[in-house]
């Protein structure tokens, strides 16, 4: 769809796209899009919210869903197709993504999942709904891939933590959730992951911690409090582990430089690399 040389600036004018257009109407001062301008806003969506958020095994149907919401509807056959075409190349990356992701995270030998395969699903909606065949496609690939890649314990403790960083959440809670003793599921994920999970529990809570410094600053404790830290004392402790500094050094920071060390966090952490 978009080379990555171009990438940088696509995204720049799918911004401005985005901004000219409205989704949900499909009107530009008083009248209708024309196709041209229709296809122009459906691309620079796409663009957009792939730019902005990558799915996870756990989360790719809801990912999914938000995804479709956020394009326009097709008025005819001949957008309908368009749009189909579209987002079967988003399925596609999508899959790949996904499953290289799993095996990089878990340094597991490779399987006989094809994500490829799991289009098919996609294309037997040829007449269908466009945004419909995308969601059937994305309940399929998910069921298909969890049928090969059995959820463990561990990994689900994982993406449970991650979807609720800002939550006040222990290991006795996740096992009693998770149907597992505290003990089990301590000793699952340090062989699946090689990290104990409070040390990720602690660096998920500073991820939330981080961007809520970012998107509000202000005081230190009520940040410290409002995503599971103890104390402001305990959570000066496990700031200045983690981040190196202490968090007001890191509110004092260039914005570019903040974000960037966010992400940096997020990579970690998404990748279980602690």
């Amino acid at each position: 769809m978009w080379s990555k040389k171009e990438r940088p600036s696509c995204k720049r004018d799918a911004g401005r796209t985005a901004a000219r257009y409205n989704g949900r109407v499909m009107v530009e001062e008083g009248r209708p899009l024309s196709f041209a301008e229709w296809f122009e806003f459906a691309v620079a969506r796409c663009q957009v919210f792939i730019g902005a958020q990558t799915p996870t095994e756990f989360d790719i149907v809801t990912v999914a869903s938000n995804f479709v919401r956020s394009l326009p509807d097709a008025r005819c056959p001949a957008e309908n197709l368009l749009l189909r075409s579209l987002l079967l190349d988003v399925a596609d990356r999508w899959g790949a993504s996904v499953h290289e992701d799993l095996h990089q995270r878990a340094n597991s030998q490779p399987c006989d999942f094809e994500p490829m395969s799991t289009l098919r699903e996609f294309l037997k909606s040829a007449r269908g709904n466009a945004k419909q065949g995308f969601l059937e496609w994305a309940r399929y690939f998910c069921a298909e891939f969890h049928r090969v890649h059995p959820v463990s314990p561990a990994r689900q403790a994982a993406a449970i933590i991650r979807q609720h960083a800002g939550e006040r959440s222990d290991v006795s809670a996740l096992a009693a959730l998770l149907g597992v003793s505290p003990r089990q599921l301590r000793r699952a994920f340090l062989q699946t992951f090689g990290v104990p999970l409070p040390k990720y529990l602690r660096r998920s809570r500073l991820l939330r911690a981080l961007e809520l410094m970012t998107e509000q600053p202000g005081k230190v404790e009520p940040v410290a409090l409002d995503v599971g830290f103890r104390s402001k004392k305990d959570f000066y402790r496990v700031f200045r582990q983690f981040i190196g500094m202490t968090p007001t050094a890191f509110m004092k920071l260039p914005r570019e430089s903040a974000r960037g060390l966010i992400d940096r966090t997020r990579a970690h952490l998404i990748r279980l690399d602690v």
